[in-house]
């Protein structure tokens, strides 16, 4: 986690900040009952709003992740071959495929009910501009969700 905090800090990529801290929380399948959607699911429960945006990050990164159709291992920070850059790769790969799409859309209106909430620090920032505008005119369709958020992700990465 302090690596992927100072990567986004540094944002020296020159890319969207929330494309290098999702490259950090992917969760690996290697934990039975152990996933994103359990972590979001108990730190709902817990009432921790910081944790419940850890576990929304973690959901995001997750499902892009899953939807890259590579080996999850490669979004491992352990492995000498990461690079947080590889989540961009997991963006793009989402795009153009309604199912994942509409998948994405519903864990981003997740991520934007966690970070953008009245009074919360992330209110006003990119996070939380992205979020919000996907959602936006969306009329609750997650498809079309997931669709602006993945074109605005890569949008700020410069793509």
């Amino acid at each position: 986690m302090a690596s992927a905090f100072q990567k986004v800090k540094e944002n020296t990529g020159g890319g969207d900040p929330m494309v290098t801290l999702m490259g950090y929380f992917v969760f690996q399948p290697s934990v039975t009952n152990n996933t994103a959607d359990d972590a979001v699911t108990n730190c709902t429960r817990s009432g921790v709003r910081s944790m419940l945006r850890l576990a929304s990050a973690a959901q995001l990164a997750t499902t892009f992740a899953t939807l890259s159709g590579v080996s999850l291992t490669t979004f491992d920070p352990t492995n000498p071959a990461f690079d947080s850059t590889q989540m961009l790769t997991a963006i793009n790969n989402a795009s153009g495929n309604a199912a994942s799409e509409a998948a994405v859309g519903a864990v981003a209106v997740t991520a934007a009910a966690a970070y953008c909430n009245e009074g919360s620090s992330y209110k006003g920032t990119e996070v939380c501009t992205n979020l919000e505008a996907a959602i936006a005119g969306a009329a609750g369709n997650n498809t079309l969700i997931g669709q602006q958020f993945i074109a605005a992700l890569n949008a700020n990465s410069g793509n």
